[in-house]
């Protein structure tokens, strides 16, 4: 098949950057053409692309022509998008009912429901802007700054407002609790389907290691500060990958044995977490799906992770569960894989069987293959 593949790069990259780049792979290694449009943040440098980059974000008249004229030159099959925001926006859907193309929409986040994505503020769940009350996040300043907040306040209601959702064809949620929660919001059911991210699989599984792992960001809902404090406390040595912030450097300077290990392209993310003892996935808000928990399971390692969001889940009965943000619930489960190999041991293989039969390619593939087919032939409403 002709697949367009569209996707706005965060600035700090995460986990909806590393499933685009692993699908446009994945893809093209399954014999399909892939055309990938994509813009990046890290363009955005100076006050005029930042006020550029606002307006786009509410409708970018220039992504919507781009992709009308590929669509015209092309004749894609089918246009994935992942992330819209801010350099393309949802005016690439309306290109894609203008040209009678169908699109499919990926739900890496919360993004189409909560301004910042991430559902959470002030240290907990927050759901103060659904149900077209946006201006919230203005009230709130959830982005710390005034005009950051109101450009993602008015980019969020601009998309609600006009309906522009209703022109997709379908929509792929990692977890069905993402699922869920789209469908509670109000899209069709019969829309939202569920496909779980893929992730790399080991030979083996490990259940080794001489650390603690952490990757990700380094954000206040992430859980990274909590996962600090834990391991002081169990007396166990973590080391952290990801991009060092101003942020996190109090908090470090009052850990035990802990290390930054800055950031780490994708083969390092790998080999980092497949050398660790377990990976801590403490995060505060509500994850989508949790990739770096299937990551650590696929490399064979044990997994301990918040009981929240989609990681109870994705990790099931093969990974340590604790409440989020319970600093001594987490510290015990450190120091059991700690302490105990044989219980490190055990959970990696469980996670690494789970990653197997779940989170393989190969299904991946398959399942986002019958989902093109069945939008070829009419299938989907």
């Amino acid at each position: 098949m002709r697949v367009f593949e569209l996707h706005n790069h965060h600035l700090e990259r995460g986990g909806s950057d590393v499933m685009f780049s692993e699908t446009v792979s994945l893809l093209r290694e399954g014999g399909h053409d892939v055309t990938v449009i994509e813009r990046d943040n890290r363009a955005v440098t100076t006050l005029t692309d930042r006020v550029w980059a606002a307006t786009s974000g509410i409708y970018s008249i220039g992504a919507r022509k781009e992709l009308l004229n590929r669509i015209a030159r092309d004749r894609p099959h089918v246009v994935h998008v992942h992330n819209v925001y801010p350099l393309l926006s949802t005016s690439v859907f309306d290109a894609c009912a203008n040209a009678g193309v169908p699109a499919v929409a990926r739900l890496a986040d919360f993004t189409y429901l909560c301004p910042t994505s991430h559902r959470f503020r002030d240290g907990s769940e927050c759901r103060r802007c659904e149900g077209g009350r946006e201006y919230h996040c203005v009230a709130a300043n959830c982005r710390g700054r005034w005009s950051m907040s109101l450009a993602y306040a008015v980019r969020t209601a601009s998309t609600r407002l006009r309906g522009v959702l209703a022109k997709v064809a379908a929509f792929v949620a990692p977890s069905r609790y993402l699922q869920a929660q789209f469908v509670a919001a109000g899209f069709p059911a019969s829309k939202v389907t569920m496909i779980p991210n893929f992730v790399p699989i080991a030979q083996r599984a490990s259940g080794g290691g001489d650390y603690i792992a952490y990757a990700g960001r380094l954000a206040e809902e992430k859980g990274v500060g909590v996962v600090i404090e834990a391991a002081r406390r169990a007396r166990v040595p973590l080391r952290i990958a990801g991009e060092p912030t101003a942020a996190i450097g109090p908090t470090l300077r009052q850990a035990g044995d802990v290390k930054l290990v800055g950031r780490l392209d994708r083969r390092a993310v790998l080999s980092f977490l497949a050398g660790a003892r377990a990976v801590a996935v403490p995060s505060l808000c509500a994850e989508s799906f949790g990739l770096s928990a299937a990551e650590a399971m696929g490399q064979g390692v044990a997994v301990i992770a918040s009981r929240i969001g989609a990681l109870e889940e994705v990790v099931g009965d093969a990974g340590l569960l604790c409440a989020p943000g319970a600093v001594d619930e987490l510290a015990d489960s450190l120091r059991r894989v700690w302490h105990d190999p044989e219980v490190a041991r055990r959970h990696a293989t469980l996670g690494y069987e789970r990653a197997r039969q779940h989170y393989a390619a190969a299904a991946h593939l398959e399942a986002l293959e019958g989902l093109f087919e069945r939008l070829q032939t009419g299938a989907v409403a």
